[in-house]
């Protein structure tokens, strides 16, 4: 019998931590699982579609080192009306992290709360996160420069797209719901 990648991880590292569902989680509880067991001081959400090519941790730490910095990662987004969102090549402050890597620390999680489990495919997990840390006054800063590769995302691929658009839809409007009317959080309106 093979040994699981993970055994194999947990056989060369002991501090690896395998944890199995006897179901599907969503990715929202299970990001959450992983919230909830994780021991540093910075946490950081990394894709598995993500190449790490370089030192990106030292570099997101500083990066939440500074004042008021909540969350921080490579790839980001802008809007103008909380409907569409762009990504952004431009360093600094966005409108929202998107969820290939973030980085975060352990007290901002104490303070916003755990990911909402409603959302159980991943899109628009990480707007619903952004916007939560935006809410306590936070801001949500990119290093464009950060050493990372993004790859083909493997859910994307693997969910048949007439059921990526559906979830796609469901949480974009679950976002809306719950974020719609706070134009006040946009950087848009700050300038």
């Amino acid at each position: 019998m093979s040994s699981s990648p993970a055994r194999t991880a947990r056989r060369r590292n002991k501090r690896v931590r395998v944890f199995h569902a006897d179901h599907n989680l969503g990715a929202a509880a299970a990001r959450n699982v992983g919230l909830r067991q994780a021991r540093g001081q910075m946490l950081v959400l990394l894709d598995s579609s993500v190449e790490v090519t370089g030192d990106a941790f030292s570099s997101l730490g500083g990066l939440l080192s500074e004042g008021r910095v909540g969350v921080a990662g490579r790839w980001g987004l802008v809007t103008s009306d909380l409907r569409s969102f762009d990504e952004t090549e431009q360093p600094g402050e966005v409108d929202a992290i998107e969820g290939y890597i973030i980085a975060l620390r352990r007290e901002l999680v104490r303070e916003v709360g755990l990911l909402d489990e409603k959302y159980r495919f991943y899109r628009h997990l990480d707007l619903d996160l952004s916007f939560a840390v935006r809410s306590r006054g936070y801001r949500l800063v990119i290093d464009t420069d950060l050493p990372l590769a993004r790859h083909q995302h493997g859910e994307w691929e693997r969910t048949p797209p007439e059921e990526r658009d559906r979830l796609s839809k469901r949480n974009f409007y679950r976002f809306l719901r719950k974020w719609g009317d706070r134009t006040d959080l946009l950087l848009a309106g700050a300038r």
